[in-house]
Parts: C-alpha cells; structure tokens; sequence
C-alpha cells in the first residue's frame, strides 16, 4: 500500500493517491489550523462523522483517509 500526498502551491490542500489512484484532499482550516478530509468516494452513512474529523498534520489526515477506503473495500 503506496500513499502519495501532492501539495498545492498555496500549502493548504494535499491530493492524497493510494497506490496512484486519487481517494480524495485533505484541506487546512486557517481559522483552527486543523487539517479537514474531503473523500472522492461515497461513504456509509455510518462514517459521515468519521469524515468530519479534525487532525494535526496533513500526513494524519492522509493516512486516516487511505485507512477509511481500506476499511470500506474490506467490507464489501
């Protein structure tokens, strides 16, 4: 399992590629310095709070993000 992060200019969004297929951004909210998940796929209804989750880093957020698809493609 290969996670890449790439950062864009501005240093507040990351693209996050598990094994070079896009899942999703992780983005930093200036106002609390946390960084935020946005997944490009669908998520359970169950897991709407899980994407609201707020993280120091943007390697955390990136690796709670793989971790998440991981967990869902194991459950189907």
């Amino acid at each position: 399992m290969k996670i890449s992060f790439k950062t864009s200019e501005d240093k507040l969004k990351c693209e996050i590629f598990l094994n070079e297929m896009y899942i999703g951004y992780v983005y930093l909210d200036v106002w609390k310095q946390k960084w935020l998940m946005k997944p490009n796929f669908n998520l359970t209804y169950n897991f709407t709070g899980t994407k609201n989750d707020k993280f120091d880093s943007s390697y955390e957020a990136g690796i709670g993000l793989s971790e998440m698809l991981t967990y869902l493609k194991a459950r189907v």
